[in-house]
């Protein structure tokens, strides 16, 4: 039987937050919300629905958490006050948000320290941010309009990115393989970033290059394993991605680094670097070219039939020619 008693609507607190990031992690899954409001967490790591919503609307979610409160979406400074205002005092987290964060003017002067700390944690980790703004093919959106321009064999080849647990493979050969004195030198000082420059001279080399994405790391892993004759095979791994101000971006390990220019040229495939740097915790420092190895220039050539060609050539401004490699290659198919 109905009674007269006063029905009370109850709130609705969507809460997207870093699940990599142990303090938002610790945040939100201690925050105790007063009971007259609903609240679902969402890790801004895997793909949801609020997740999308978010993204649709350019909202960057590494800027800060976001809330979807009522059906209306907030972000950063504004998410994180209606939080506080609406959590109970008790706990740690409590404390927080009742000293620190509980009013427009303590958010503003202390939840940048948060963010902060955030990134801080990250780098320490070795996990990359969520950027969910990036787009979906980072090749596309680098090159624009040139896309259009590449022969249609490199469109297919580079039109999807693989997913998660996908690998993509091409195998081949390296017709010829050199490098002069002072890379022989480069090759074996940057031996403690990951063997990213192989020291080895000669002619036909078998070589495998596998792409695929790694949980929590941004952009696409080019895996590519050189077999020596009576050598132990020699692996480079490098990850090209696009950074938060639009550059194109090849990294290996130690937070090593070099910014590309990508570009159609005769319908073929051009990288060509123009700085390299390195990153600790999240801060990027330029590294002078005569500490380099030299400008990097890589042609992906294509010949048809399934088949093209991959070229690099390092030139340094003072050393000439350090390195030089001409592979032809294909498509794995299984």
């Amino acid at each position: 039987m109905l009674t007269n008693s006063v029905k009370q609507s109850v709130e609705q607190l969507d809460i997207l937050y870093d699940g990599c990031c142990p303090l938002c992690r610790s945040y939100c899954n201690n925050v105790v919300i007063d009971r007259k409001i609903n609240v679902a967490l969402h890790d801004a790591r895997k793909q949801s629905e609020f997740r999308s919503a978010v993204t649709v609307q350019g909202i960057d979610i590494d800027t800060g958490i976001v809330i979807k409160l009522n059906g209306q979406i907030y972000s950063g400074s504004e998410a994180i006050l209606n939080i506080a205002k609406r959590s109970e005092t008790r706990g740690l987290v409590g404390f927080i948000n009742r000293v620190f964060l509980n009013s427009a003017i303590k958010v503003k002067l202390f939840y940048p320290l948060g963010k902060m700390a955030r990134k801080l944690w990250l780098g320490f980790l070795g996990v990359d941010e969520i950027n969910n703004l990036k787009p979906e093919n980072t090749l596309k959106a680098q090159l624009g309009a040139q896309w259009a321009r590449l022969h249609p064999d490199i469109q297919q080849r580079f039109d999807q990115e693989p997913n998660l647990g996908e690998v993509i493979l091409y195998e081949g050969r390296m017709l010829e393989m050199r490098r002069s004195f002072m890379g022989w030198l480069f090759a074996i000082f940057t031996k403690i970033i990951g063997n990213p420059l192989s020291s080895y001279q000669g002619n036909n080399v078998p070589m495998e290059v596998a792409l695929f994405k790694e949980p929590n790391k941004a952009g696409v892993f080019w895996k590519r394993t050189y077999f020596l004759p009576n050598k132990r095979p020699y692996v480079v791994v490098s990850s090209k991605q696009q950074s938060k101000k639009g550059e194109m971006l090849e990294c290996v390990k130690g937070g090593f680094g070099m910014k590309l220019k990508v570009y159609e040229q005769d319908g073929n495939l051009h990288f060509k670097s123009y700085r390299y740097f390195w990153s600790f915790l999240k801060l990027q420092m330029p590294i002078p070219h005569w500490l380099t190895p030299g400008e990097t220039h890589v042609i992906h050539t294509n010949l048809g039939n399934g088949y093209f060609t991959f070229t690099i050539n390092m030139t340094h401004p003072q050393l000439g020619e350090t390195f030089y490699q001409h592979g032809l290659f294909t498509r794995k198919q299984f």
